[in-house]
């Protein structure tokens, strides 16, 4: 492994290399090849993974450049292209509508502001620090994620200096910026409108509890519910497995269903098609999917404007890579929309 300490030994005599580098000024192929005593060719050609170089030579190249967090960056092609800077969008999978919905709201307050868009896919169901410096090697200023940051990801954030916004999620990573719906506000408004449908049981249903937002959607439903004397029963669809529809108390009308988004709550109006209607347990969504698709349904969902969510969000983190804001750390206030599913 190639230290501090020792890395001078690749110098030429009377060269040295910075690997303190001040907070304004970003590691060169350059600053890599005098650390790893290569040309920057042979740089260039490990980065890009062409053409033979030894794996010597190569994990020579990658230690130089771990120790002067070096990220390759094509930065400057797009812009001899004419590319202008870009923000990264992080998402996990395009079958959630809402993620759908909200990348095309962001898309279009990006590109209003004269800059472009990058979508990435995470396979995992976090933003890796790995898919973080993807986007910043190509280009972008911003980083927003669907997902929750993996733990630690804010020193990287820090090293790179391309600020990371988590949409729709919170965190307590202080290196990291956030701008989420009020789940707690979100879970007590369904908890009391459920309680005003005359309910007396209720349930809640999430994919994937562990999720900082499913987690606050959680505590203000069953807070507000405790007010009243009442508590609640917590389906996971992830731990329960197919069997998990079989726990639902769908066929009991003084049975209140809040599900953690409206996905879930068309699965479970599914399964009460064959009840009569008013016959049946009453039932509310989040993130209020009606407003932009046109369904045969009526759900009763909680919510906010989409489109100005995203105009916001997209606002804030222009100010961050503009350095004209500290960090971000924000939840926007919900309401309930009236629906037929919990009448």
């Amino acid at each position: 492994m190639l230290t501090i300490t020792d890395s001078t030994r690749f110098l030429k005599r009377g060269e040295t290399v910075n690997t303190q580098l001040d907070s304004k000024s970003r590691a060169t192929i350059k600053d890599v090849a005098l650390l790893a005593d290569v040309t920057a060719q042979t740089v260039s050609r490990v980065m890009r993974n062409q053409g033979y170089v030894s794996e010597e030579t190569r994990a020579r190249v990658y230690e130089a450049a771990r120790q002067l967090n070096y990220i390759p960056s094509y930065a400057a092609k797009a812009l001899r292209s004419g590319m202008s800077k870009s923000i990264a969008i992080v998402f996990d999978s395009l079958k959630n509508f809402y993620f759908s919905i909200m990348i095309d709201y962001l898309r279009k307050s990006i590109v209003a502001r004269g800059f472009s868009i990058q979508l990435l896919f995470s396979g995992e169901s976090v933003i890796t620090e790995d898919v973080y410096r993807k986007a910043v090697s190509h280009g972008a200023v911003g980083v927003i994620s669907f997902l929750e940051g993996e733990a630690g990801i804010g020193v990287a954030v820090k090293n790179c200096r391309v600020p990371l916004m988590i949409f729709g999620r919170s965190t307590d990573d202080p290196g990291v910026d956030y701008i989420s719906t009020d789940d707690i506000q979100g879970g007590a408004l369904a908890a009391k409108r459920l309680i005003e449908a005359g309910c007396t049981t209720f349930q809640y249903v999430v994919e994937g509890s562990g999720m900082t937002c499913a987690i606050e959607r959680r505590t203000g439903f069953e807070n507000r519910l405790a007010e009243d004397g009442f508590t609640m029963e917590v389906i996971d669809m992830e731990e329960s497995g197919a069997s998990w529809h079989s726990r639902l108390r769908i066929d009991d009308k003084k049975c209140g269903i809040f599900c953690f988004n409206d996905v879930i709550a068309f699965e479970v109006m599914k399964l009460m098609n064959d009840i009569p209607e008013g016959e049946g347990a009453r039932l509310i969504g989040y993130d209020n999917l009606e407003s932009d698709l046109s369904l045969p349904l009526s759900l009763t969902s909680i919510g906010l404007d989409k489109a100005r969510h995203a105009d916001f969000a997209i606002e804030k983190i222009i100010e961050r890579i503009e350095n004209r804001v500290p960090r971000i750390a924000e939840h926007q206030s919900v309401q309930l929309f009236e629906g037929d599913t919990a009448k």
